[in-house]
């Protein structure tokens, strides 16, 4: 019986034998084509349930995305591990930067491992805060009437600065037998609007800028020992890393700014129910380049 031709041995021709390379080649470089195509996200540290946070992060979030096409990942946490992270280059940069006063001890502590880019915002303050309603008119007024207000300084959440202010100004103030109550920024508003609802004395830890200021009347406690800090900035801070791996992000980072009334504006629109997402589209619909296009 004759023997069948071996198929698989068959030389191919020269132009498929090159085409057959040319495609192997093809199948090889296209994932790595893909993955040169892909930005790597960009991950912003902040902390969610703060406003003044939340805010602006999701405007610079909804910027970088829209203006240079490279994906953000909002990464929320409390504020030890949000500046740890950013020191180490988990999280590329972070908007929650209140100097001087507020973020000092972070600051102080791991600059050598960040990259300051400047401040966006001007006026921040921090101290206790009552309705002006109440007539203590200074810290240390809040010792001979601490009854009238249940021995309760409300705080916000654990391991924020104010929080540490705080506990500082009641040492500094001798104001036992009152102690701060740590909660969340949502749970010390509810607090507030409650007590103000009825008329009671109450003691929070407020800061400017924060919506509160809008809808009720308030007072700062005079703080002559100046431990709550003076007036402020809010500011941007970068791992080091992201200048080579978007210049050009960081270069409008060194730009971006908020001024107090916009900032207040859009803290009212998101206190009134409006989503953090639909204040940046319409914050992003009123930038320059959008409005000329």
């Amino acid at each position: 019986m004759p023997r069948k031709p071996d198929t698989a041995a068959t030389p191919l021709p020269n132009l498929s034998r090159r085409r057959a390379t040319q495609l192997a080649a093809g199948s090889l470089l296209l994932p790595w084509a893909v993955a040169q195509a892909a930005p790597t996200p960009i991950r912003l540290g902040y902390v969610k349930a703060w406003p003044s946070s939340n805010i602006p992060s999701n405007l610079v979030a909804a910027y970088v995305r829209k203006r240079f096409g490279i994906p953000v990942e909002l990464v929320s946490s409390e504020p030890g591990p949000m500046w740890e992270a950013v020191a180490s280059g988990r999280t590329d940069l972070i908007l929650t930067v209140w100097l001087p006063g507020t973020s000092e001890v972070y600051y102080h502590k791991l600059r050598d491992k960040l990259e300051h880019l400047g401040a966006y915002y001007q006026g921040t303050r921090l101290g206790l805060t009552v309705p002006d309603y109440v007539p203590v008119k200074t810290i240390a007024q809040l010792q001979a009437q601490h009854a009238r207000f249940h021995d309760k300084i409300y705080g916000v959440e654990s391991g924020s600065v104010i929080n540490m202010m705080a506990s500082k100004a009641i040492k500094t103030y001798h104001l036992a037998p009152m102690e701060l109550i740590t909660s969340s920024t949502a749970a010390m508003t509810i607090q507030l609007k409650r007590a103000i609802a009825r008329k009671d004395w109450i003691v929070v830890t407020g800061w400017q800028p924060l919506w509160i200021w809008a809808d009720f009347k308030l007072h700062f406690l005079d703080d002559p020992q100046g431990v709550f800090g003076g007036i402020g900035h809010m500011d941007t801070v970068i791992n080091p890393q992201l200048q080579r791996r978007a210049p050009q992000v960081v270069d409008w980072l060194r730009t971006f700014h908020l001024s107090q009334a916009e900032l207040a504006s859009m803290l009212l629109q998101l206190s009134s129910g409006q989503s953090v997402e639909q204040i940046a589209e319409q914050w992003l619909a009123r930038q320059p380049e959008n409005q000329a296009a």
